[in-house]
């Protein structure tokens, strides 16, 4: 009954944190919308697109670019008519400003970051963290200030007894 409710709670938790995506479709640079593909080239020349995708995000089309610029892995994400919402770029660990570092010590004092990506959304910027807390696996956003905005449970080792489900999560907030 509790792993249930649990399951219950974080469902909700997840359709409202993370805005559930209706379609999500590989396609072809010629399957682009052209205000996209030009406003993506325009903005970044030198960008080497490696993936293009099509995402319906509560009835919203979003057109993805995963590009990688120089060593870096970028995903540009767009409305059709070619405006840009995000912008999402992994990142060394090493490379966290001291304020998100602290943040997640101190939400998780036995716990190692993982993973890193900067997420800017025109002047605001956010980080997506993946920490790892005896062999389980948190997936947070964190504002550039240090506020941890979602944590959520993504999963545990699968050598592990009692291994999580992709589709089970928890809200650790």
């Amino acid at each position: 009954m509790k792993r249930l409710l649990t399951f219950t709670v974080v469902a909700i938790f997840l359709t409202a944190a993370f805005a559930v995506a209706e379609d999500d479709t590989a396609m072809k640079k010629s399957d682009l919308p052209q205000a996209v593909l030009k406003a993506f080239e325009k903005s970044y020349p030198q960008a080497e697109a490696t993936e293009y995708g099509k995402k319906i995000v509560n009835g919203q089309t979003r057109y993805e670019i995963e590009t990688k610029v120089g060593e870096v892995e970028k995903d540009f994400v767009y409305l059709p008519d070619g405006t840009l919402l995000q912008i999402e770029e992994d990142m060394p660990v090493k490379s966290l400003p001291e304020v998100i570092v602290k943040s997640v010590k101190k939400a998780y004092p036995e716990g190692e970051i993982d993973e890193a990506d900067k997420i800017t959304r025109g002047d605001k910027i956010e980080y997506e963290i993946v920490v790892e807390v005896d062999e389980i696996d948190y997936e947070l956003l964190i504002s550039s200030d240090g506020k941890i905005l979602s944590s959520v449970q993504v999963g545990e080792d699968e050598d592990e007894p009692g291994d999580v489900d992709e589709n089970d999560h928890e809200d650790n907030d």
